[in-house]
């Protein structure tokens, strides 16, 4: 696949995963235990396979970008990207506010790294 296609499976799977994150949170701020959440398993479903996603895209840029070696800058994208896989569990276990604040955080110095780090 070319760059750009690996480009756009990565930023729709970053739309997907801050979506179904949100929607988690959400329902968890709300009272809405695990058990009795109905979106649940559609929300979990989502927030899986946009990490697959983001993580096939993102190596997938690398090789096309040429670059073979793992520099700083994406250890420190995998080290967000497996917050965000466990930030889940922060919503479910009744800290929403932590989640939101957290899933924000998250995203915005995974977008700093992106934009500022990987041009070095």
């Amino acid at each position: 696949m070319s760059l750009e296609v690996y480009r756009v499976v990565h930023i729709a799977a970053i739309l997907a995963c801050f979506a179904s994150l949100g929607g988690i949170t959400v329902c968890a701020a709300n009272g809405i235990s695990k058990q009795n959440n109905p979106w649940r398993k559609q929300l979990a479903i989502t927030h899986g396979v946009s990490l697959l996603l983001l993580l096939v895209s993102g190596f997938g840029m690398l090789a096309r970008l040429g670059i073979h070696t793992i520099p700083l800058w994406v250890i420190a994208k995998l080290l967000v990207w497996l917050a965000l896989g466990g930030i889940i569990a922060v919503a479910y276990r009744g800290k929403a506010s932590v989640a939101w604040w957290g899933m924000l955080t998250l995203g915005a110095v995974a977008a700093t790294i992106g934009i500022y780090w990987s041009t070095w």
